[in-house]
């Protein structure tokens, strides 16, 4: 979460609805941003089209017909969700979850192919702008503006805008342009910056002599070749550096559609890699990478900037400091090997799977390696008749529902620490715990620190997003029925999204199609993976376990014991704070 101050803004205390939109576009659209507290990879338009598209791919015969079951579900569960939706349906929320869940798959699709109709991304855009206004206008409705925020994102990015074009654009709007923001109204300006028509981009961009070669003997028309002249981009791009090696050249592609220049950039690179995807594999001794960085002019305007590559996927996770890395490997290699052979090897062929994902340029390339780490390391039995994914996903499903809560702490502690940790260390010390999360726990629950609490809350200021936040941390951990519906709410989102992660990678190994949204899949399968892996680390280096496989039972066991010691608190409505995020469970 990052803290822009509203210095031009008049009065944001009478705007707070609006306030807390603009913060939360900040946290919603960086790149580095948690999964938990990212948009969803779809918008209910989206779905809808991925229903169509899962049945028939089941008809087919490629899948199983289970996925259709929960695809269905989840759209369903996100229709009665949605206010955006419940504006435009044709039927209502409950009419709609009952035919996609008790009808047959024929009128399922029939369904299904008639809300495409009515729930186009176009059409969903603009209602989302008409629902947001009214709902900016209240400070009491920030749930239903986040939900609303989301998956309006959501929708842009399905309808083709860049991420780091939106964060940009919503970073200048609302905290850095002369005029400020002086009342709600002022948000029609920033829709506007998101037209639903497409602009034609000129892209300029350094290429290899191998490139250049082939790009002039195939007479390619997408792409010519400038090494001279003294063009106004030429001239841009060499003051930006952005020079070529000997022998290359410019590679210049006029007339890109797309929506803004950071997603004309990326349709370059696209072009390009796949021209250089088939080059390698007649030439494997020179290093074919896309373009690193171009030049971007919209044909329109006339105006052009320097875009350059965004971080990979994969990179956009939290990590250690080279230091803490090399520690952290030098005490895991002293464990683990003590371990057996068989353990030893599994650990390692994941470990280096990883690896291969984290070097892999292109996206594809970085899912098939992660989804493989992640297959090398779960438990080999099967279940019985479970299929594939059925089985990995209950493998990995005790360990991500347990660090599930634990996670979402941490992050409140470091938002809070980085908008200011002095007065929230004020408040921390005067709580029981031997770490501070322990503390923020009872911080948040325990009833004789409510005063403490309340004036936190109070500190907060125009930091409307972070009280938010503090507020829906605290209706979490205080109730053992809330966890509960929580985990299993956390749950449904994780294995529906494994679910699309594996027809992602089935698409890509059986050449189906291109998967949608693979940067935020991959982000996504790396958490996964990440949670997993060092979960299963902790507990071989501290001897809890017999090896690997056993690891996973173990951690069943434990949600199996954490889950009973839930339902026995709601029975008895007693509230005992710390117990109800750390019970019998820490995998360090």
């Amino acid at each position: 979460m990052q803290y822009a101050r509203l210095t031009t803004w008049k009065n944001p205390s009478k705007l707070s609805g609006l306030a807390f939109f603009a913060q939360l576009t900040q946290e919603l659209l960086f790149k580095y941003t948690s999964d938990g507290y990212k948009p969803p990879l779809m918008a209910v338009p989206s779905l809808v089209a991925e229903a169509i598209h899962v049945i028939d791919t089941v008809n087919a015969g490629l899948i199983d017909k289970q996925h259709v079951e929960h695809v269905c579900r989840e759209l369903a569960l996100r229709i009665k969700n949605d206010p955006v939706v419940k504006e435009m349906a044709p039927y209502s929320a409950s009419t709609i979850a009952k035919t996609l869940k008790n009808s047959s798959t024929w009128t399922r699709r029939a369904h299904l192919e008639k809300l495409k109709l009515h729930l186009t991304p176009s059409a969903y855009k603009q209602a989302s702008e008409v629902v947001l206004l009214t709902l900016l206008q209240r400070a009491d409705r920030k749930r239903d503006i986040s939900t609303v925020a989301s998956h309006y994102f959501s929708n842009l990015m399905h309808l083709g805008y860049h991420e780091t074009y939106l964060y940009a654009q919503s970073r200048q709007f609302f905290f850095l342009r002369k005029a400020g923001i002086t009342k709600v109204a002022d948000v029609g300006d920033y829709f506007a910056l998101f037209p639903l028509e497409y602009q034609q981009y000129t892209v300029l961009f350094p290429l290899n002599s191998l490139m250049v070669e082939m790009i002039e003997k195939g007479g390619l028309d997408n792409i010519t070749v400038e090494s001279e002249g003294g063009s106004i981009l030429l001239d841009e791009a060499r003051k930006h550096g952005m020079t070529v090696k000997d022998g290359g050249a410019y590679g210049r592609m006029e007339s890109v559609r797309a929506r803004d220049v950071h997603s004309a950039y990326e349709a370059a690179v696209d072009y390009t890699s796949s021209l250089t995807d088939y080059l390698a594999f007649y030439h494997h001794k020179s290093a074919l990478s896309p373009p690193a960085r171009a030049i971007v002019q919209n044909e329109q305007t006339g105006k052009s900037r320097l875009i350059k590559m965004a971080p990979k996927p994969i990179t956009c996770c939290p990590d250690s400091r080279p230091d803490s890395a090399i520690s952290r490997t030098i005490t895991t290699l002293g464990q683990v090997r003590a371990r057996t052979v068989k353990d030893v090897e599994q650990l390692t062929q994941a470990l280096a799977l990883h690896a291969a994902a984290v070097r892999a340029e292109d996206n594809k390339g970085q899912l098939l390696n992660l989804w493989a780490a992640l297959e090398t390391l779960v438990s080999r039995d099967n279940g019985g008749n479970e299929s594939h994914i059925e089985s990995i996903s209950r493998a990995i499903k005790p360990i991500l529902l347990m660090t599930y809560l634990p996670s979402k702490l941490e992050l409140l502690r470091k938002d809070l620490f980085r908008w200011d940790e002095g007065a929230c260390r004020k408040y921390l010390d005067l709580c029981d715990g031997e770490r501070d999360t322990e503390k923020l726990v009872h911080l948040l629950s325990s009833k004789g620190n409510e005063k403490n609490l309340r004036k936190l809350k109070a500190d907060c200021g125009e930091f409307f997003l972070l009280r938010n936040r503090i507020f829906e941390i605290e209706s979490l951990v205080t109730d053992a029925k809330t966890i509960r519906f929580a985990l299993l709410s956390h749950w449904g989102k994780i294995e529906w999204q494994l679910r699309r992660i594996y027809r992602a990678r089935n698409m890509i190994i059986h050449g189906s199609g291109t998967p949608g949204g693979l940067r935020v899949l991959v982000k996504n399968l790396h958490a996964y993976f990440d949670v997993c892996a060092s979960s299963i680390i902790s507990l071989l280096s501290k001897r809890e376990t017999g090896g690997i496989d056993d690891s996973f039972v173990h951690s069943s066991l434990l949600w199996e014991d954490y889950y009973s010691h839930l339902e026995e608190i709601s029975r008895s409505s007693v509230d005992t704070g710390n117990s109800l995020v750390w019970f019998k469970f820490d995998f360090g």
